[in-house]
């Protein structure tokens, strides 16, 4: 008797020659890679692909795959970057800008752009008042109305 949707799957896949291997999370796992492998986007949440990777790699959820997890962040590292090690990035490719001679980058075009933006502007949650010194000190003229 079949009492769970895996079990039922599993007695289907030993009926039906072909279907072996083919569940839907290996399936799903089998696309993310393609995913990353092609150099798109990390997967919305909004998704169900999106919500298949977090629930691969979050250590908290039962579905969890420790070996897709680590093949994952060798191929896409960037995938599981936390907001601060993104914004440390950020800032640094703006100094580096900045002590280049490099012009200010566009608000409206870059994302770089805003990002300076918001770790400049005081009312800003992102505002970073130790960066902003910086910046302001090696480009004043990036700062000039």
């Amino acid at each position: 008797m079949l009492h769970t949707i895996s079990g039922s799957y599993k007695e289907l896949a030993r009926l039906v020659p072909g279907l072996e291997g083919r569940s839907p999370s290996v399936r799903n796992k089998s696309k993310l890679r393609e995913i990353a492998e092609r150099g798109d986007p990390r997967p919305s949440q909004k998704t169900k692909i999106g919500r298949s990777l977090s629930d691969y790699t979050s250590p908290a959820n039962r579905s969890y795959d420790p070996l897709f997890h680590r093949d994952m962040k060798k191929i896409r590292p960037e995938w599981f970057m936390s907001q601060t090690q993104v914004a440390s990035g950020k800032k640094k490719e703006l100094l580096k800008m900045a002590r280049r001679g490099d012009p200010r980058p566009s608000y409206d075009k870059t994302k770089i752009g805003q990002a300076l933006s918001n770790y400049t502007r005081k009312k800003s949650p992102a505002y970073d008042p130790v960066f902003d010194k910086q910046i302001r000190k090696l480009r004043p003229d990036w700062f000039l109305k």
